[in-house]
């Protein structure tokens, strides 16, 4: 372990081919590691730190995680604090450290849901769409139900807030 060791021989500022298809080298090789093994090569040397926290590589754990691309106005300040926080809450998931809530309403089976902080909307066989807002509302209760569906509601998001359903 060398702490800032660097890797390679270039002077400060210079950047040949040789370097630069180095950086591609690792890029490809990172990208098959795990968190904890990404971790451990941050501290090899400067280069590898470097390479370490492209966010390219952050992007594509979160993204190999199971996890649907975040909105822009969800992300923090960077794919490696959002798939940080992903294994927090999975980690709680798992552990039972969460709070488990149920949300009735629906007369038939739910077939999908969206969230947007506190704000949950649920779609489902009845053709209905329902919202909870659970800041506003902390005891569960349905807050507006949507209607219009000729069928069943099969999906929905939220976009600009606005209910965007099918």
């Amino acid at each position: 372990h060398s702490g800032d060791a660097d890797c390679d021989a270039q002077p400060e500022g210079r950047r040949t081919s040789e370097s630069l298809l180095a950086g591609e080298v690792l890029y490809v090789i990172f990208s098959h590691l795990d968190a904890s093994a990404l971790y451990r090569a941050m501290c090899v040397c400067r280069v590898w730190r470097g390479q370490a926290r492209d966010e390219r590589l952050w992007m594509w754990m979160y993204l190999r995680n199971g996890s649907g691309l975040p909105r822009p106005q969800q992300l923090s300040s960077s794919w490696r604090a959002e798939y940080c926080e992903q294994m927090r809450l999975r980690a709680n998931w798992l552990s039972g450290r969460c709070l488990v809530s149920r949300l009735s309403g629906h007369k038939e089976g739910v077939n999908c849901f969206a969230t947007c902080g506190d704000i949950i909307v649920s779609g489902a066989d009845d053709n209905d769409l329902r919202v909870w807002d659970l800041e506003r509302h902390p005891d569960d209760a349905c807050t507006q139900v949507l209607t219009g569906h000729t069928g069943k509601v099969l999906c929905c998001c939220i976009v600009r807030g606005m209910v965007v359903s099918g």
